[in-house]
């Protein structure tokens, strides 16, 4: 996807340079931000929801708890939670939470979006134990 937006665009510039009669730059540049935005909104709506976990941090992408990606140093990872967190729409959902050592959920996802089996997964990769049983609503 992100290719053929870049070849779309870099068409728009080139017959825009090329052509004979040169349309006026307002039309291009409109088209080239239309396009570069809704490449944005594709890309935004259809990546899957993920963890990513690097040597001195952990990356949470997704739509949940924060506006697409949370980010929290690895060393501060004290445990993961399983819990549950108000929706937008009222109620609660199950979601799993990175809990730093003083207690404060640092980021969060939605259990829907990952098996059980991935987050202890996870939570082995970083050495850290999983409490909770979606029972608690952490605010």
């Amino acid at each position: 996807m992100t290719a053929l937006m870049v070849v779309i665009v870099l068409l728009i510039i080139y017959m825009s340079v090329r052509s004979p009669i040169a349309p006026p730059a307002g039309p291009v540049a409109g088209a080239i931000v239309f396009i570069v935005g809704l490449w944005f909104v594709v890309f935004v709506t259809t990546r899957p929801p993920a963890v990513t976990v690097t040597t001195d941090k952990v990356s949470v992408w997704g739509d949940y708890g924060g506006w697409l990606r949370q980010t929290m140093r690895r060393s501060d990872v004290a445990y993961v939670f399983r819990g549950q967190a108000a929706i937008s729409r009222g109620g609660w959902q199950p979601c799993y939470f990175l809990v730093t050592p003083d207690g404060t959920p640092q980021a969060t996802m939605a259990a829907a979006d990952f098996t059980d089996e991935g987050v202890t997964e996870l939570a082995k990769r970083l050495q850290v134990p999983i409490q909770g049983d979606f029972s608690v609503q952490v605010h």
